[in-house]
């Protein structure tokens, strides 16, 4: 009985991460000002505005009922990044600059930290009891962009 060497598996390219912005309707969010959903990606961010678009459990409730387009333009120069961690520092920052540049922001929480055990603080809390601070979170820039808006 012969046995058949294993298929080597097919070389699949290094995954990318992206940042993405959606344009949302300022109109049906009562906002004066240009309103903007920014978000990190495995995918394209073709495929995650459509995932968003389709709604369902990993769809952003904002962006499912009140994106209007992408907009790459905004983020032309941000990524792709070879990590996660990357592109989570990319969303924070990218939602910061548009903030900055007077756009109204969701999302860009830039959910992946670290936690700072280093120096805990005591506080008071309402009932005047001395409390031990939560540890402070920083978010670690592996790989910083170099686009300004």
């Amino acid at each position: 009985m012969t046995t058949t060497p294993p298929r080597p598996s097919p070389s699949r390219p290094p995954r990318r991460f992206h940042v993405y912005v959606v344009e949302l309707d300022h109109r049906a969010l009562d906002c004066s000002q240009p309103c903007v959903y920014v978000g990190e990606t495995g995918l394209t961010p073709s495929e995650r505005y459509a995932r968003h678009r389709a709604g369902g459990r990993t769809a952003a409730r904002v962006v499912h009922r009140y994106g209007v387009r992408l907009r790459p333009d905004l983020c032309a120069s941000w990524g792709p990044y070879s990590s996660r961690a990357g592109a989570v520092v990319a969303e924070a920052d990218l939602a910061a600059a548009l903030r900055a540049a007077g756009y109204r922001v969701f999302g860009g929480q830039g959910h992946t930290f670290t936690l700072d055990y280093a120096a805990p603080e005591a506080h008071s809390d309402t009932a005047g009891v001395a409390t031990a601070m939560p540890p402070r979170a920083r978010v670690s820039k592996k790989e910083p962009h170099d686009a300004q808006l």
